[in-house]
């Protein structure tokens, strides 16, 4: 669960800096 949450951090980190498709698919799997 500890690793599942740094990636979780990593994507949103991602996400916020990129702001791309992958970004909508990091937050749909984010949100699963």
């Amino acid at each position: 669960m500890t690793i599942y949450a740094l990636q979780v951090l990593h994507c949103s980190i991602l996400l916020c800096s990129y702001r791309n498709k992958v970004s909508v698919v990091c937050s749909f799997f984010t949100l699963q």
